[in-house]
């Protein structure tokens, strides 16, 4: 077998007029000199990352909000947002629905604190900034809650229970 003639085409060289297999993907992905956007994630990105978490909901309260995110085109951690943000006036009433005692003196605790009955919940997850944790996290302070859960479930129970006077 002889080697081929300087002006014959070779495998590596390919046919004329026909682009190697790399060539078409890097012509076909190469980012056109057009484009103004960064590839760097924002600088909001990397002080502020985005985490996930999750929140154990009654079943009830999960299965509204799977159908409102929907209706409404938010993710849950923005429906979370929202909802504490719009009941925040009268979240207490529902992080403590029998009242509250201490609070100067002492620290402050839910009237009946105890857990209520058992319910059943649905492990729920959703993402927030970092910095919306640390809020979460205050707020689960301030109104003494007994967890993020308990917060998150008081808000989206007040959202919904407000939504539903308003029809």
């Amino acid at each position: 077998m002889s080697s081929p003639r300087a002006t014959e085409p070779t495998l590596s060289q390919g046919l004329p007029g026909m682009r190697r297999r790399h060539e078409s993907l890097e012509a076909d992905f190469a980012t056109p000199a057009s484009a103004t956007y960064a590839l760097v994630p924002d600088d909001d990105d990397l002080a502020d990352p985005v985490v996930s978490s999750n929140v154990h909901l009654p079943t009830a309260i999960a299965t509204q909000l799977a159908e409102a995110r929907t209706e409404r085109r938010l993710t849950t951690g923005e429906f979370i947002i929202w909802a504490i943000e719009e009941t925040l006036d009268h979240l207490n009433d529902y992080v403590h629905p029998g009242g509250v005692v201490g609070g100067r003196l002492f620290k402050a605790r839910g009237v009946g604190s105890t857990s209520p009955a058992k319910v059943p919940t649905t492990p729920v997850a959703y993402s927030l900034r970092a910095s919306d944790f640390d809020v979460l996290d205050e707020l689960k302070k301030s109104f003494a809650a007994r967890s993020r859960s308990q917060l998150i479930t008081a808000a989206l129970t007040a959202h919904f229970q407000l939504e539903t006077e308003k029809d």
